[in-house]
């Protein structure tokens, strides 16, 4: 090191000193702009916190490239053909379900206006119950189509619950709920047996945090 070299003046270690404060806020700078740019051109946000938090702390994830599925007799391997099979697949397995069942579920449209005649309005959500509600979920970091999860809406519940009370009031009042915040993220999970047969996997679903709260209110 040349501060460490016996023949250097004070003046010398002072501007090295110096300069070595430049070129670590340079690092830390140019490391700051990269993350910034990694999670600006991500497809999820969250996802790409994370990468950057697990290279900082040195923890490594087994990223698997060799993605396989048997359709029709065919292996299958190129992810996003992978993808779009999977999705048609669950897809073909929900309308299947709701077949079956529709004939025993009962008419709800029906209900509420019978509802709806009587009262006007149910009840009135007010912001304080929902910001109970918001913070008794649960502190995952993983997160829905929004890429929000729910630690970060709950850190932010005091600046989110006066819009959130007025939407969620909106909905009880005409008992519609977007169906865009009703999407759910579905990764697919093998279970047991061949995991190339998509029968033999299940999948974990993710809703977004303000359909989590809309539950637990019960619209």
């Amino acid at each position: 090191m040349l501060k460490k070299q016996p023949d250097l003046t004070e003046d010398a270690k002072n501007y090295i000193t110096k300069y070595q404060l430049i070129y670590r806020k340079v690092i830390r700078e140019a490391k700051r702009w990269q993350n910034d740019k990694h999670i600006l051109h991500a497809n999820y946000k969250s996802k790409a916190v994370w990468q950057i938090i697990n290279r900082e702390t040195g923890r490594t994830s087994l990223n698997r490239q060799d993605i396989k599925i048997n359709w029709n007799s065919e292996e299958i391997t190129n992810p996003e053909i992978v993808a779009e099979l999977f999705n048609s697949y669950f897809c073909k397995i929900s309308e299947e379900l709701l077949k079956k069942n529709r004939k025993n579920t009962p008419n709800f449209e029906k209900q509420y206006l019978k509802i709806k005649k009587s009262t006007k309005t149910m009840f009135q959500l007010t912001e304080n119950e929902l910001e109970k509600v918001a913070k008794g979920l649960t502190n995952i970091s993983s997160a829905g189509t929004d890429e929000i999860s729910d630690c970060v809406v709950k850190q932010c519940i005091i600046q989110l619950k006066k819009p959130l009370t007025n939407i969620y009031n909106v909905s009880l009042e005409t008992g519609i709920f977007p169906d865009q915040l009703k999407i759910a993220k579905l990764v697919p999970v093998h279970k047991k047996g061949d995991e190339k047969e998509c029968a033999k996997l299940q999948t974990n679903s993710t809703v977004i945090c303000v359909f989590k709260i809309a539950r637990e209110i019960g619209i």
